[in-house]
C-alpha cells in the first residue's frame, strides 16, 4: 500500500505548534502566485527582482521538506516501529512510501494507523531538541530567568514523556483491538 508524505506531513502540522514548520504551506501558495506572474507579461527588471524573493521561497519550502523527510526516516528506523511491518519502503523523489503491516486488518484501518503513528513519531522528534536545548541552556541562568526556562523545560519534557507513551499506547491499543500488532510472530 502507497502513501504520499503529505498525508503524514498534513497530520502532523495538527500535533505541533511550530510557526517556522507551519509555513509550508504558506510557503507553497507564495509559489505559486509568483509562478502566475511570470506565464503574463513581465518586464525583465521585474523578473530579475522577482527571481531573488521566488529563490527565497523555494529555498525555504525544500529546507523545511527536507527537514520533514528526515524525520519522517528517523520515526521509520525505531526498532519498535520497524517491527510493525513486512514491508517499508521510502521514496524521497516521489514523496511516498509503500508499506505492508506484519498483518493486516483492512486498508483503511491500515492507512490511517500508520499516517497516526508516524505523525506521533514526527511530533517526537520535534520536541526532543527543544527539551535537550532548554536542558543546556537552563544552566546559564540565574534568578528569574532560570525559573521561567526550568518551567518550560518541566513543561516539554513532561508532553514529550507524555506524546511517548500516547504512540506506545496508539500501538499496544491498536494490538490488543486487532491482535496481529502486538503479537510476537517469529
Amino acid at each position: 500500500m502507497n502513501i504520499s508524505y503529505e498525508k503524514v506531513f498534513d497530520r502532523y502540522f495538527g500535533l505541533i505548534d511550530d510557526v517556522k514548520e507551519l509555513s509550508l504551506e504558506e510557503r507553497a501558495i507564495q509559489i505559486k502566485e509568483r509562478m502566475k506572474h511570470i506565464n503574463g507579461s513581465i518586464s525583465f527588471k521585474d523578473l530579475c527582482s522577482d527571481c531573488t524573493n521566488l529563490h527565497m521561497v523555494i529555498v525555504t519550502f525544500l529546507s523545511i521538506l527536507e527537514i520533514l523527510a528526515e524525520r519522517l526516516h528517523s520515526v521509520i528506523s525505531s526498532p519498535f516501529i520497524r517491527r510493525l511491518f513486512s514491508t517499508l519502503k521510502l521514496d524521497d523523489e516521489m514523496e511516498q512510501f509503500e508499506f505492508e503491516l506484519t498483518t493486516s486488518v483492512d486498508k483503511y484501518s491500515d492507512e490511517e494507523f500508520v499516517i497516526e503513528l508516524f505523525s506521533k513519531g514526527m511530533a517526537i522528534k520535534w520536541l526532543e531538541p527543544k527539551v535537550k536545548s532548554l536542558e543546556n541552556t537552563v544552566r546559564f541562568f540565574g534568578g528569574k530567568e532560570e525559573k521561567k526556562l526550568k518551567d518550560d523545560y518541566s513543561l516539554n519534557k513532561a508532553l514529550l514523556k507524555e506524546m511517548k507513551i500516547e504512540q506506545q499506547k496508539l500501538i499496544r491499543d491498536y494490538g490488543f483491538a486487532f491482535k496481529p500488532y502486538s503479537s510476537t510472530e517469529s
